[in-house]
């Protein structure tokens, strides 16, 4: 049995019971004690630390028939984990599995868009300017999706995101940031796009005669779209955050292009997470959203 949450809230239901028979100390002593599940399969559970409060401290090992390995114990109290068939609710004390605690850990995969081009907002901007407008609301769990301009660039922004996990909106939007600021992960760099402007009196001598002058304007490219989701190692959801770009009224809109994001995004996105959750437990994926990578 693995918790399917953080909270340990919620389990996996188990697919075969047995019950040991009490004999005034089982499972936590140090002598041990050996169950025959239905499918014959001989498990032999060794509780050596049963004063251990609830967390990822290893308190005991599991070693069954069927299966070589190890399972690892830890100490988890939770009522109401499991209704039997006759009505009573199972509570948990300990609970084994292979992973390095009790509950599931959670899992970040990052989607980064490649064909849908990147956005170029007619200035520079700092990462800031731009993801500074998600708005996650006082609860800091739920993003306001309305379109928020993003004044002297031409474009405007929305974002979409909800968080079950407190502080994970937090968190994403500040991993967010820090991706951006990665020039590995390449979705936010400055370049120049070719432009001119009139003057009216480019040429002539007795007369003003009119014509372009040419230049190199500073802009901003951002990846115009990205997604974030969260989930736990059975899918569950824990969270997401996207957002998504539209700079149609951008003069240099026609310069947007193709741009190839690096595989680089899964390890940039760890370091805001790991805080989270924790480095042991948490898996980085950077993922095409489309085609074109």
């Amino acid at each position: 049995m693995i918790g399917t949450d953080a909270a340990g809230s919620a389990t996996n239901q188990p697919s075969m019971v047995q019950v040991v028979p009490w004999d005034g100390s089982y499972p936590w002593r140090f002598s041990a004690v050996t169950v025959i599940m239905p499918n014959n399969d001989n498990f032999y559970i060794q509780i050596s630390s049963p004063e251990a409060g609830d967390g990822n401290t290893l308190v005991g090992v599991i070693v069954h028939s069927y299966d070589a390995t190890w399972l690892r114990c830890y100490s988890w109290h939770k009522k109401n984990v499991y209704r039997l068939p006759n009505g009573q609710s199972c509570a948990s004390a300990f609970v084994c599995n292979h992973a390095d605690g009790p509950v599931s850990q959670s899992k970040v995969t990052v989607k980064v868009s490649t064909n849908t081009d990147s956005a170029t907002l007619d200035t520079v901007v700092s990462v800031d300017d731009v993801f500074g407008k998600i708005d996650y609301g006082n609860d800091k769990q739920v993003c306001d999706e309305s379109w928020k301009d993003m004044p002297g660039t031409g474009c405007k922004i929305r974002a979409r995101c909800h968080g079950n996990v407190p502080g994970l909106v937090e968190k994403m939007v500040s991993g967010l940031k820090d991706l951006a600021r990665s020039k590995d992960a390449g979705m936010f760099s400055e370049s120049t796009v070719r432009d001119k402007k009139w003057d009216p009196c480019k040429t002539g001598r007795d007369t003003c005669i009119g014509g372009w002058d040419w230049y190199d304007r500073p802009v901003t490219k951002v990846a115009q779209q990205l997604s974030v989701y969260v989930s736990d190692e059975n899918g569950n959801d824990k969270g997401e955050l996207s957002y998504e770009l539209d700079c149609s009224m951008a003069k240099s809109c026609a310069g947007c292009d193709a741009a190839k994001f690096g595989m680089a995004v899964g390890s940039v996105f760890g370091g805001p997470f790991a805080i989270l959750f924790g480095a042991g437990g948490l898996v980085t994926e950077a993922a095409c959203a489309s085609s074109g990578c």
